[in-house]
């Protein structure tokens, strides 16, 4: 059997931002999605069809 080409990758993980008090589009939102996932938001893909969630990513880092 072959070994999975990327066997770190994550493709699921739920953030409630209400529970830390903050919501889209505030950076400290994205920011603890890849605090979550133990990863650099340059290392993920951020996908959202509101153009003021996509900057709040942007200004995060992503």
């Amino acid at each position: 059997m072959s070994k999975p080409a990327y066997p770190d990758l994550k493709l699921w993980t739920v953030v409630i931002s209400a529970a830390f008090g903050a919501a889209k589009p505030a950076s400290q939102t994205y920011l603890r999605c890849v605090e979550r996932l133990g990863a650099a938001a340059t290392d993920t893909l951020f996908i959202d069809d509101s153009q003021a969630s996509v900057d709040g990513a942007l200004a995060a880092g992503f």
